[in-house]
């Protein structure tokens, strides 16, 4: 056999390791033959072969996907016709013809039943993408999932009192408790999968560590401002939830401020949990880049969040990373922040008093100039 065959033969029993190790390890799986080419460093027509042995071994099925020829919006399910009915697109399709893509799928073990949702957005945020993520559950399940959306409102400069923090964790317990109450009495009986993001995976967190009747299903952390050593391991031997999936944004540059406004915080959301949390990664994705624009975020459920809500084991669509170890700096504490509160208010009275003060001056010097 000359050298080049050698090395493409190499390649080509290295692609297929590759391949068996990631079915092994990963759970769910999805890739086009461009797409494992690419990835696997082999040519496209060697990819094809490969992905189709593993068909024949019943290792991977084959999925033909319609997806739009402008975005590449999946058009399963969705029933358009004529235009694609992503919002960010509605390209008409005597435009851009959509496409047929032929993906190899290993998609796992079997579906779970999901009662109903509840989703918790960040700080300073209405949660407009909520809305838009409670139609993608009811569009991706095709039964009706209740999603509760909990908006807690603005938060002011007093967030930064613990008084304020507990009380907001305290409105959140009752809403929980009061969601369970009427999900059961509807029928719905099982326990909700929860969504967070930043200060609402805060509020989540604490929620449970302070309340042990409070019992969820599966928990999703997006941009999370919880401290890296958090105890989710006694959440979960106490049975207060079931799996975490810790979705990391390595371009997030609020996650690493959060323990200097609310000392019990941290940043998990970008250092990570260790076990039993499972840790994902985006790079570069920003603090709510998760749901901007649109299309990323129907994106990520689809292929990130949904196998792992999904299935009775959890499946991870992305590599599984390690947290990275954390320690608090010693000088943050209440005190600091109580301190920190105090000059803000301080800062904005002179503020005030000066702006005030000079109004006055302004109008004394009219009334001179008059007299």
């Amino acid at each position: 056999m000359s050298a080049p065959q050698s090395a493409t033969g190499e390649r080509f029993n290295s692609a297929g390791e590759y391949l068996r190790q990631r079915l092994a390890h990963v759970g769910l799986y999805s890739t086009t033959a461009e797409e494992f080419a690419s990835t696997a460093g082999i040519p496209l027509v060697n990819a094809r072969v490969l992905l189709d042995k593993f068909v024949n071994e019943h290792e991977l099925e084959r999925d033909e996907q319609q997806v739009c020829g402008a975005c590449k919006f999946d058009l399963s399910g969705t029933g358009a016709t004529t235009k694609c009915p992503n919002p960010d697109c509605g390209v008409a399709f005597h435009d851009r013809t959509p496409l047929t893509i032929l993906r190899y799928t290993r998609l796992g073990n079997r579906p779970r039943l999901i009662p109903w949702f509840l989703v918790v957005h960040g700080m300073n945020t209405r949660g407009e993408w909520q809305e838009s993520l409670a139609w993608q559950i009811g569009r991706t399940y095709g039964r009706m999932v209740p999603v509760s959306i909990y908006k807690y409102g603005k938060i002011r400069p007093g967030i930064l009192f613990v008084t304020r923090q507990r009380q907001l964790m305290r409105q959140l317990t009752k809403k929980m408790k009061t969601l369970s109450q009427q999900s059961e009495s509807a029928g719905l009986y099982g326990r909700p999968d929860v969504i967070a993001h930043s200060f609402g995976t805060w509020l989540v967190a604490n929620a449970l560590l302070n309340d042990k009747s409070l019992i969820i299903g599966r928990l999703i952390l997006l941009g999370a401002v919880v401290q890296p050593d958090f105890p989710w391991q006694d959440l979960v031997r106490r049975g207060q939830v079931e799996y975490i999936l810790n979705h990391e944004a390595t371009g997030d540059r609020w996650v690493p401020l959060a323990c200097y406004a609310i000392p019990t915080s941290g940043p998990g959301g970008t250092r990570g949990f260790p076990l039993p949390v499972s840790n994902i990664q985006t790079p570069g994705l920003g603090h709510s880049d998760y749901f901007n624009p649109e299309s990323r975020m129907i994106d990520l459920f689809t292929n990130v969040w949904r196998p792992f809500l999904s299935w009775t084991e959890p499946q991870f669509s992305l590599e599984l990373v390690s947290s990275q170890e954390w320690k608090r700096p010693w000088w943050i504490t209440r005190k600091v922040t109580w301190l920190l509160a105090f000059v803000i208010i301080v800062f904005v009275m002179m503020l005030s008093l000066t702006v005030l003060g000079l109004g006055f001056f302004e109008l004394w010097r009219l009334i001179e100039q008059m007299a």
